[in-house]
């Protein structure tokens, strides 16, 4: 595989991924066709977001193999979003134009079950206007349990066949959507369908045929569980045959949960070769919106209120009525209007689903007591206690929603509200998953586990009531957590009737994740304007301590840990690799080349003393065009250095036009250190020199003095390098940089061979 040669050029220098790609992608009548849909009066695409999922279209497909002229092997691509955050329609308008350039064929691998896979289908049926019959550029072959092989082969082949006639009208060629649902026997079906096709279809083969495969939740049961053995699962090895049968293709991993793709042993199949970092709609909240900017939203439930994971709570816990009233409070609010949106609770109590059913008995309960009361006089003590117990959570959803209806008239609507709510166990307790019909209620009260975990869509859900502790939500993997937050979503304009109720270590855990996802979503855009394979990106990330990246079978390279404080990140072996000596170099001279340089010291203060400060870099410039190439030669060094650039995303998310002091000490003239036995540099900063007081000479406070208390300071120190065999390397570039201000972190550091250090 091939990549464009790395620029230093940064997004500051105006470099965009679009410009960065294998080819250049044109829309064409269908993605119109889509865009049009999507943007109808009932739709919820607008001009401005309509040309942001053209931008991100662009990017992903323009760094896929291209149709006409494939790369030398098949690619493999990490698209990351947020979870609820258009994923969909990312890859639905990524298909799209891949069929307005030429690509023949897409299959879609998404869901674990049933619901997850008609959830998908329906979505992608109703947006790429497959129900348009004869009028759509598409044609759907699903692949089910329950879909005849010979039909399914028939279908494709002749469809195929189709854009191998010169002769045949272009309306005619159709691009091929095949679903499959993610088990192994329905990839095993699909990839014998295509092996059987491609020997039948003559003039190369499948090898002519362009082909998209998109696997959705790519982090979820496609990799290899057996990592660390010698073996392949089961998924895994059918994933490996699909695309070992598709000579000309790109696959692109959608996931809001990166962490096991990117640490990936790089010679994997599924490791990707590039990355592309989507950015949701303004009306989008995540993790920053609830545990950030508004965590009055989220309540922690009470150790009274807790159980296990195989034994609830002894009665029903006040804290899910009291979550329960805010919903109801909030359904009642919306039915009054009569284009009224669905309103939905999520009770996510345990992974058993008998513990399940106990909350949906209280649920119930709960409701049918509240609706008999509010029958009862209005004397009746039991009545004025409930509608007490509602005022309350009245006046508290009042705080976060403007002109929300006084309580003396939602009162009278209480009832009707909860006769609109419908109660589903979702689960399989009786069998399949059931499939949730949103259109048949206005409201809903969803209770279960996993079924309701990755990839499942709560539609307007508004209260999250989740008793389950850190320790039974994924062993404390960070991705699979993450995974849960199903409250997350386009819902800015109902924010304020959203609450979340969480056991403590996961609201802990949640709160902790929001820098974690910024300072990795932050690096990871940062390395996509490189325009370099994502190999080389540093597996690096901001873990709380009470969290692993992901689940430890399905890695063969095992993580370190280590804490990054507010000491100076020290490099002491720049000297070891003579290319990365010549490629630092180049860098201090890319550097001095883009700014203005002011001299800094004391005129009594000696030529080494007296150094160059830049007057008009900012951190982030700094940290993408010159600290992440910057190249280390031992895992040392490269570990500080990570640590540092994690630290310094952290401040970047915090303030975007964070300052930076760099320093070229000594103005660039190398001074002379010599290395240890061990080939070290122990010490290289220059010390303290006092001045005789009759000298007239004001004292030097030594190098670690040189930097201000308020901002990140870097460095740049130039060396001749007397190593322990007596030889000397010249003009060493290596690096101290202080960052009095940053915050302690745990960083998780990944070293994979051929990763640029």
């Amino acid at each position: 595989m091939t990549e464009k040669q790395h620029s230093l050029s940064s997004p500051i220098d105006g470099v965009s991924p679009a410009d960065s790609g294998l080819w250049s992608p044109a829309t064409g009548h269908e993605w119109n066709s889509l865009v049009q849909r999507l943007s109808r009066p009932n739709g919820k695409l607008s001009a401005t977001a309509a040309l942001q999922l053209e931008s991100d279209c662009r990017s992903i497909l323009s760094r896929c193999s291209p149709p006409q002229t494939p790369a030398d092997e098949p690619r493999t691509g990490l698209v990351l979003g947020q979870v609820q955050s258009g994923k969909t329609m990312s890859f639905t308008g990524v298909a799209t134009l891949a069929r307005d350039n030429g690509v023949r064929l897409v299959i879609v691998i998404t869901g674990i079950s049933s619901q997850l896979l008609e959830q998908s289908v329906q979505r992608l049926r109703r947006d790429l206007g497959i129900e348009q019959g004869s009028q759509s550029g598409w044609v759907h072959v699903p692949v089910e349990p329950t879909a005849q092989e010979p039909a399914a082969r028939a279908a494709l082949l002749r469809h195929l066949e189709m854009w191998n006639d010169p002769e045949a009208l272009p309306h005619l060629r159709k691009t091929v959507l095949v679903t499959v649902m993610k088990n192994h026997a329905n990839l095993r079906k699909l990839t014998s369908i295509l092996r059987s096709v491609g020997g039948a279809l003559g003039n190369g083969g499948l090898a002519s045929v362009p082909t998209l495969v998109i696997d959705d939740e790519a982090d979820q049961a496609s990799l290899n569980t057996k990592a660390r053995t010698s073996e392949l699962s089961t998924i895994y090895r059918h994933i490996r045959h699909l695309r070992a049968t598709l000579p000309n293709h790109t696959m692109l991993q959608y996931t809001a949960t990166p962490q096991a793709p990117l640490l990936l042993n790089i010679a994997d199949i599924l490791s990707p070769d590039f990355c592309k970092v989507l950015d949701p709609g303004g009306d989008y909240v995540g993790g920053r919106a609830f545990f950030i900017d508004n965590p009055g939203l989220v309540a922690e439930i009470p150790s009274r209120d807790l159980g296990s994971n195989d034994v609830p709570p002894a009665a029903v816990p006040e804290t899910l009525l009291e979550a329960m009233r805010i919903f109801v409070l909030g359904v009642t609010a919306e039915i009054e209007k009569p284009d009224y949106e669905t309103r939905s609770m999520l009770v996510h109590p345990s992974s058993q689903t008998a513990v399940h059913a106990v909350f949906v008995q209280w649920v119930n309960r709960a409701l049918e007591m509240w609706r008999r009361l509010l029958r009862q006089p209005e004397g009746d003590l039991d009545r004025k206690e409930l509608l007490a117990d509602f005022e309350r959570a009245h006046a508290a959803l009042a705080t976060t929603v403007p002109n929300l209806p006084t309580f003396a008239r939602m009162a009278p609507m209480l009832r009707q509200a909860m006769l609109q709510i419908q109660i589903e166990e979702v689960n399989a307790a009786n069998g399949a998953t059931p499939i949730i019909k949103w259109e048949s209620s206005p409201a809903w009260i969803l209770v279960g586990g996993q079924a309701l975990d990755r990839g499942f869509t709560v539609m307007g859900l508004t209260v999250s009531y989740m008793p389950r502790p850190l320790a039974t939500s994924g062993t404390g993997n960070a991705d699979t957590l993450q995974q849960r937050a199903r409250f997350f979503g386009y819902k800015r304009s109902c924010l304020g009737f959203c609450r979340i109720w969480l056991e403590g270590s996961v609201k802990h855990a949640l709160t902790e994740y929001v820098e974690h996802e910024d300072a990795l979503r932050e690096s990871l855009r940062a390395f996509e304007h490189l325009n370099r394979p994502l190999a080389e990106w540093r597996r690096r990330f901001i873990l709380d301590g009470s969290m692993a990246p992901t689940r430890s079978n399905v890695i063969d390279i095992d993580w370190r840990e280590s804490v990054a404080g507010q000491e100076p990140i020290l490099l002491h072996f720049p000297h070891h690799d003579t290319a990365a000596v010549l490629a630092n170099q180049s860098l201090v001279q890319f550097l001095r080349s883009k700014s203005s340089w002011q001299t800094l010291g004391d005129p009594t203060w000696t030529a080494s003393q007296t150094h160059e400060r830049s007057v008009d870099l900012g951190l982030r410039h700094v940290c993408e065009a010159f600290l992440m190439p910057f190249r280390t030669c031992a895992l040392d060094d490269a570990e500080s250095l990570n640590a540092r650039l994690l630290q310094c995303s952290e401040i970047l998310a915090h303030d975007p036009n964070a300052p930076v002091d760099v320093l070229l000490m000594s103005s660039g003239s190398a001074r002379h250190r010599t290395a240890n036995l061990d080939d070290e540099l122990n010490q290289f900063l220059q010390g303290a020199n006092p001045a005789a007081a009759s000298s007239g000479r004001v004292s030097y406070p030594g190098d670690r003095a040189i930097c201000r208390q308020e901002r990140v300071t870097i460095q740049i120190h130039i060396l001749d390098v007397e190593r322990p065999d007596g030889t000397i390397v010249r003009a060493v570039p290596t690096l101290a940089i202080f960052a009095p201000t940053a915050r302690g972190v745990r960083i998780i550091t990944q070293s994979q061979g051929s990763v640029t250090t």
